[in-house]
């Protein structure tokens, strides 16, 4: 957890009520550039609310500008499933600082890069790329699946 992070987005962040608890839930996850990589799953579980919900309110917060998504992953290990999001805590930043941390920031360049497979395991990554459109709508495409 970045204490900067936590922060920024309590003070800064123009969210309120749930969708505020779904911010900090991410701060607190949040590497020190705001990245972090939860699971749909244990995001809904920290900000105690339903994963519809949870996919709905960060909807919300990307567009109010405090978050961004940058990734969606399906990943299959050992038979389950689990939904995975890249996100950027953005409360407070500017356009240079978010651009340095894309550089900075080694869960960026991991997830954002290759998908690191773990030696041994057998495990599927579907890999689908969150593009938000110009307008306030969102597109996904699939980029690709890697296999061990």
């Amino acid at each position: 957890m970045s204490q900067n992070i936590f922060l920024r987005a309590w003070k800064q962040g123009k969210a309120g009520g749930a969708t505020l608890l779904v911010l900090l839930a991410l701060a607190d996850l949040a590497d020190d550039w705001g990245y972090c990589y939860p699971s749909i799953a244990a995001l809904a579980r920290k900000s105690r609310q339903n994963k519809k919900i949870v996919l709905e309110m960060l909807t919300k917060l990307e567009r109010m500008g405090d978050i961004r998504r940058l990734s969606l992953e399906r990943v299959k290990l050992n038979g389950r499933t689990t939904t995975h999001a890249l996100i950027q805590v953005t409360c407070g930043m500017s356009p240079d600082h978010i651009a340095f941390s894309e550089k900075a920031s080694p869960l960026y360049r991991r997830v954002m890069g290759q998908v690191e497979l773990q030696k041994g395991g057998k495990e599927e990554i579907i890999v689908s790329i969150y593009q938000p459109s110009a307008q306030s709508g969102s597109s996904h495409s699939s980029i690709g699946v890697a296999k061990k």
